[in-house]
């Protein structure tokens, strides 16, 4: 399970209501973690070459369980996107629960197009990008 707290303020789940603070668990198949450098490599006259470091980024590949179109979870799942597009930060807990965090990281949703992978036509897949701040 992995652990998205978030503030709910567009495609609402039944159940929620405008504005109010979210802390839902998400079985994910995959979370995984990539670090990505964002740097400028530059090459003198001499051929020397120098490399500037800006940041890193790290950047968590999620995805989904098979959910069933038009259930509760699917609600929620729809919900956390709908409320975190815009770049709303939300915390992440990878491998924590709601009664045992573990190592919660503050993020913000990466991928604008976030796919619902249809699995022979009775379930669905989630997939989103998520980055820590």
């Amino acid at each position: 399970m992995s652990v998205f707290y978030y503030q709910a303020v567009r495609d609402l789940a039944p159940g929620s209501t405008l504005l109010d603070q979210q802390a839902r668990e998400f079985r994910l198949v995959s979370f995984r973690q990539q670090t990505k450098a964002i740097r400028k490599q530059n090459t003198s006259i001499s051929g020397n070459v120098e490399s500037i470091l800006y940041r890193r980024e790290r950047i968590y590949n999620c995805q989904t369980e098979l959910i069933v179109p038009r259930s509760p979870e699917e609600a929620r799942i729809q919900e956390f996107i709908g409320s975190t597009l815009n770049g709303e930060t939300f915390q992440f807990d990878r491998y924590g629960t709601l009664a045992e965090p573990d190592n919660i990281v503050q993020c913000y949703l990466v991928s604008t197009a976030v796919t619902a992978a249809e699995q022979g036509k009775t379930y669905h897949r989630y997939s989103f990008v998520i980055r820590e701040t």
